[in-house]
C-alpha cells in the first residue's frame, strides 16, 4: 500500500499542496487535471525520483524519505514506467529493446502474442505505428513485475481508438499484487479506473470511485514469474547497434594512424640496433676486434675467441702486416682498396700509396696493380692498392687494430697464412680475437662491453653512436606523442563529456526502465573499448602491412613481438577504461530527473 500525507512540492510556486492520498493494491488509479496542475510531479514523487518534498511518502509502512541507497534501487526495480512517448532505442530491433531490459524470449513472446505485436519483434521502433510503439512499452514495463505501474500521458499522441485500445491493455495489468496509476487529462481510462482522483494545482478537489465487479478485458495479461537481468549479449547488441557508424573503418582511420604511429616508435626502439647490425655487418667485420693482452688473459676462459697473433717480415724501409681472410677484413669494406682487389691467392699483397710512391718513385698507382715485388726473399703480386687513409673519412676505419697504427706510410698488407709460414711472431701490446655470433649472442656481447667500459671495437662505436641518435630521436617523438596524447585525452575527455550530456536523457529513462548504473557504466565503457580494439587491430594490420614491405623491399625486420604488443593493448584498453570512468561516474550522480528534464 501506498501512503501519501501532506504531500508538498514548491518549485517557483506550490505545484502540489498538502496532498494526502492512499493507494491499495490491485487498483487502477487515474490522475486528471490540465497541464501543469502537479500530475507529473506527483507520478515522480511515487516513483522516488524526487525525494525533495515536504510530507511523509510510506510503501508498505515505511517512510520512502528512509530507504537507504540499496532499498531505493530496490524499490525503483518494483516500478513500471509507460511514457507518452514509447521511448525506445531506435537502432535495436523490437526484440532487442526488450531482451535489453530482461533477457527472457519466453516472457517476450507470451506477452507479444497476448498483445498482438508478434510479427514486430523483428522490426525497427520507426517501422511501428505509434500505437504498436505503445504496447511494446507496456510489455517493456511488464518485463520486471512491477508492483506499481506509473503511466504519464500515455495515450497523449494517439488517436481515439488507439487510446482506448492502450487504456484497456493497461487495465489488463493489473492484479491483486499490484497497484497502478495514470496520470492523463483524457477521458479514455475513465471506464478501466477503480478511482479517478482530480487535481486542482496540487489539490485533491475530487475523487471519483466506482463500483467494478470484473476487471475490463476478457483476457488479463499473465506476468510470468522469473525474473532475469538483461545478458551480455543484449549489452553488446545495444553497443554495436548503436555505434555502428562510429565504427566504421574511415571514422576511425585518425586514431588508427596515431597508433600506427606509436607501433613504429616501439619498432625502431626494439629492432633498430638489430637491424642497424646487420646492415654494417654486411661491410664491416663486427665480430673480430682487438684486445689488450690483460684484457684477452681475464676474458679468454670465459669466451671461446679465436686468436689471430701478430707476424711480420722483416724488410727494409716497409713494415709488413698480416691481412685477415676477406669477410672478416676491413680491407673488404667498399673504397678502402681503390685500385684492384682484395688478394684471392697467397701470394697476392695489398700495399699503400705510400709504398709505391717511395719504393718506387712513382705515382701511377693504377698501372702498379699486377706487379711483381720483392719482400723477405719472396716475390709477391701487388692485387690492390689502398685508397688515400689521411683522409679522415670512414674509410680510416680499417685500422680497427692498434699495430696497423704506426708511424711508417710504407705498409704492405700480406695473407695471414702466408705471414705465418713465412714470417715470424711479435710481441704487441694488443691481440686481434674473433668471436662468432657475438651480436647474436646479447647477453655475451653486453657482458665484454661492459667489462670493456666502452665499445668492443671502432665498428661497435658506429653502432653505440648511432644507436644514442636514434634514442634520442626515439625519445623526442615519443615525448612529442605523449603531449599529443595529453592533448588528445584532454579533447577526449570534453568528448565523452559532451556525448554524456547528449545521451543524458537516454541514461536517465534507461535508469527508468530498470537498467542498473553499473550495466550503463559498462555500457558505456564497452562503446570506447570496441572503438579502441577495432582501432588497435587497424592499425596493427595497417603497421603489419608496412612491415611485410619493408621486409621484402630493403630487408628490415620491423616486426613487434607478440608480447609488446599485448602490453600495448593493454595500456591503451586501460588508458581508455579510466578516461570513461571518471567523467561517467561524476556524470551519474546526476538525479535522473534532473536528466531526463534538461
Amino acid at each position: 500500500m501506498i501512503k501519501l500525507t501532506n504531500i508538498c512540492k514548491c518549485y517557483n510556486s506550490k505545484v502540489l499542496d498538502n496532498l494526502s492520498y492512499k493507494f491499495e493494491k490491485g487498483k487502477i488509479y487515474v490522475v486528471k487535471g490540465v497541464s501543469g496542475c502537479g500530475k507529473t510531479s506527483l507520478l515522480n514523487i511515487l516513483s522516488g525520483l524526487d525525494n525533495k518534498f515536504d510530507g511523509n511518502y510510506t510503501w508498505n509502512d515505511k517512510s520512502v524519505k528512509e530507504f537507504t541507497k540499496l532499498e531505493t534501487e530496490k524499490f525503483r526495480n518494483k516500478i513500471g514506467y509507460v511514457f507518452q512517448n514509447s521511448l525506445l532505442l531506435s537502432k535495436l530491433t523490437i526484440l532487442q529493446n526488450l531482451m535489453f531490459i530482461r533477457d527472457d524470449k519466453d516472457s517476450i513472446y507470451s506477452y507479444a502474442i497476448k498483445l498482438g505485436v508478434f510479427n514486430l519483434l523483428d522490426k525497427y521502433p520507426e517501422q511501428l505505428s505509434g500505437g504498436e510503439r505503445q504496447r511494446i512499452a507496456i510489455i517493456r514495463a511488464l518485463l520486471i513485475n512491477p508492483k506499481l505501474i506509473l503511466a504519464d500521458e500515455p495515450t497523449a499522441s494517439l488517436d481515439n481508438k488507439n487510446s482506448i485500445i492502450i487504456a484497456n491493455m493497461i487495465a489488463d495489468m493489473s492484479n491483486m499484487e499490484n497497484i497502478i496509476i495514470i496520470a492523463s487529462h483524457e477521458n479514455c481510462f475513465d471506464d478501466v479506473a477503480d478511482e479517478i482522483i482530480n487535481l486542482n494545482y496540487g489539490e485533491v478537489c475530487s475523487v471519483d470511485k466506482k463500483i467494478k465487479t470484473k476487471k475490463h478485458s476478457n483476457q488479463e495479461i499473465e506476468l510470468i514469474g522469473k525474473t532475469k537481468d538483461a545478458g551480455k549479449a543484449s549489452i553488446l547488441n545495444y553497443v554495436f547497434m548503436r555505434n555502428k557508424e562510429k565504427y566504421k573503418f574511415l571514422r576511425l582511420l585518425p586514431t588508427v594512424i596515431i597508433m600506427s604511429i606509436l607501433l613504429c616508435c616501439i619498432s625502431i626502439q626494439g629492432n633498430f640496433q638489430k637491424e642497424y647490425i646487420k646492415k654494417i655487418y654486411s661491410k664491416y667485420p663486427l665480430n673480430v676486434f682487438s684486445l689488450t693482452n690483460n684484457q684477452y688473459e681475464s676474458l679468454k676462459e670465459s669466451y671461446d675467441f679465436i686468436t689471430y697473433d701478430n707476424y711480420t717480415i722483416d724488410e727494409k724501409d716497409i713494415e709488413c702486416h698480416p691481412l685477415l681472410n676477406k669477410e672478416i677484413s676491413g680491407f673488404n669494406f667498399q673504397g678502402v682498396i681503390e685500385f684492384g682487389h682484395f688478394p684471392e691467392k697467397s701470394t697476392e699483397i695489398v700495399v699503400t700509396r705510400e709504398y709505391i710512391k717511395n719504393c718506387f718513385n712513382t705515382e701511377n698507382y693504377k698501372n702498379f696493380v699486377g706487379k711483381t715485388v720483392s719482400i723477405g726473399g719472396y716475390s709477391y703480386t701487388v692485387s690492390g692498392i689502398l685508397s688515400d687513409l689521411s683522409q679522415g673519412d670512414e674509410k680510416d676505419l680499417v685500422y680497427y687494430n692498434s699495430y696497423y697504427q704506426t708511424n711508417n706510410p710504407n705498409k704492405v698488407f700480406i695473407p695471414y697464412d702466408t705471414m705465418k709460414e713465412k714470417g715470424y711472431k711479435v710481441q704487441s701490446k694488443t691481440k686481434m680475437v674473433r668471436l662468432d655470433d657475438l651480436y647474436d649472442k646479447r647477453e655475451e656481447y653486453k657482458s665484454i662491453r661492459s667489462f670493456l667500459d666502452g665499445p668492443i671495437s671502432v665498428w661497435d662505436a658506429k653502432i653505440i653512436d648511432m644507436k644514442t641518435t636514434i634514442d634520442m630521436i626515439y625519445m623526442i617523438i615519443m615525448i612529442t606523442v605523449c603531449i599529443a596524447g595529453l592533448i588528445a585525452l584532454i579533447f577526449i575527455k570534453n568528448e565523452i563529456q559532451l556525448e554524456l550530456f547528449y545521451r543524458r536523457k537516454e541514461i536517465g529513462y534507461l535508469q527508468l526502465f530498470n537498467v542498473s548504473k553499473k550495466r550503463i557504466r559498462l555500457i558505456i565503457i564497452l562503446e570506447r573499448l570496441v572503438k579502441e580494439v577495432l582501432s588497435l587491430i587497424y592499425a596493427v594490420i595497417l603497421y603489419s602491412f608496412v612491415a611485410v614491405i619493408l621486409k621484402y623491399c630493403v630487408d628490415i625486420n620491423g616486426i613487434i613481438p607478440i608480447q609488446t604488443i599485448l602490453l600495448f593493448f593493454i595500456c591503451i584498453l586501460l588508458y581508455s577504461i579510466v578516461i570513461v570512468v571518471i567523467p561517467f561516474n561524476r556524470f551519474i550522480k546526476h538525479n535522473i530527473v534532473t536528466l531526463i528534464s534538461t
